[in-house]
């Protein structure tokens, strides 16, 4: 993931990301997890441990199969930002994005959709002292794919909805709710639902322009999304 800023207004960036698809290595983990905060569990009690399987079957015949693992190059996106007036306060900011994903992923294996995609978001923030709330939303262009084509839904809304609490210098804490609506038409909830995310975590600032960000994700609409997730990413300024 690379940013540059083109000047005080605008910013540029670039995602290249790698996909892999590995069977299940944090099962007891997440059963653990799901019984200390008396969690649901959806389907995981029918299924067994350390299993790999997308599958998708319409009338006993399969559509789509993932049984193996898999890795390589993900869609790379070029992004563009602009940053919208807000007046005289410096703890008021808002910008808007625009996003273009390219289909250089492999569908087959699930490292990519096998389509474009344009998308378009404005974001906001909202800084008082230690605290920041922030929030925003867009809408998301898909083109048809490789992956279920017939069912791809044309238009994708997405908003999120979060505060940040800077307890020190170096460690702040931040809450946040994810959200879209179905990227395809089906009666499963897996697939033909809106999902709502609840993200966990904080960020961690060192060694000058350093942060270390790490985040837990759980599905609140259960088998919208993927049980838990866990979000690590390191970054840096230049």
């Amino acid at each position: 993931m690379f940013r540059y800023g083109l000047n005080n207004s605008f910013e540029i960036g670039l995602d290249i990301p790698y996909v892999s698809h590995t069977t299940a290595t944090f099962d007891g983990f997440i059963d653990n997890w799901h019984h200390f905060f008396n969690l649901p569990e959806g389907q995981r009690p029918n299924r067994a441990n350390k299993l790999l399987e997308y599958r998708y079957r319409v009338n006993g015949l399969d559509r789509f199969l993932l049984n193996n693992s898999t890795s390589g190059l993900g869609d790379i996106m070029f992004s563009a930002g602009y940053q919208l007036p807000t007046g005289s306060s410096p703890d008021r900011a808002a910008a808007l994005r625009t996003y273009l994903k390219l289909p250089t992923g492999d569908a087959e294996k699930l490292s990519g959709s096998g389509a474009a995609d344009l998308g378009i978001s404005i974001f906001g923030q909202e800084s008082s002292n230690a605290l920041n709330i922030f929030g925003g939303g867009g809408l998301l262009l898909t083109g048809k794919g490789r992956v279920l084509a017939d069912r791809r839904q044309p238009l994708v809304g997405f908003a999120s909805l979060g505060a940040g609490w800077a307890i020190w210098e170096w460690l702040d804490l931040k809450i946040q709710f994810d959200g879209h609506t179905p990227f395809y038409e089906s009666d499963l909830d897996e697939l033909g639902k809106g999902s709502i995310q609840l993200n966990m975590g904080g960020a961690l600032h060192f060694y000058k322009n350093w942060t270390l960000t790490i985040n837990v994700a759980e599905d609140i609409m259960v088998n919208t999304a993927p049980d838990v997730v866990f979000y690590l990413e390191l970054q840096t300024t230049f």
